[in-house]
């Protein structure tokens, strides 16, 4: 150990330990991603919510599916320009969102299938 004393090292080594220790009870921050290219439709999503937005599609519906005491459920934010929903029971299953869409050279509008992210 060079200019180090056997006291100095431990004590940067303890510090480090403490440091990462802290690093990584950091809570988790949203993620945003554009799920629906065509119109711009997207969402953002934490362990305990779902947010979706419409962008240029026509509506949007968000859902977070969590498991409970052996049983998945799934939880529905509204249908319209932006969805929200929040669910923090049990462990995550997963984050969706849907968006209600025309396609061209198809003359009506159709939800989407759910889009996992």
């Amino acid at each position: 150990m060079t200019g180090l004393t056997r006291k100095t090292f431990m004590s940067v080594g303890l510090t480090a330990g403490i440091l990462a220790a802290i690093t990584i009870a950091l809570p988790e921050s949203a993620s945003a991603v554009v799920l629906y290219p065509s119109c711009g439709g997207g969402a953002t999503k934490t362990s305990t919510s779902t947010s979706s937005y419409m962008g240029g599609c026509f509506s949007t519906q968000a859902r977070i599916d969590r498991y409970y005491a052996g049983v998945p459920r799934s939880y529905y934010g509204p249908q319209g320009k932006d969805s929200n929903v929040t669910a923090s029971d049990g462990t995550l299953i997963g984050n969706y969102a849907r968006y209600y869409v025309a396609n061209s050279g198809d003359p009506g509008k159709h939800w989407t299938s759910w889009i996992k992210f």
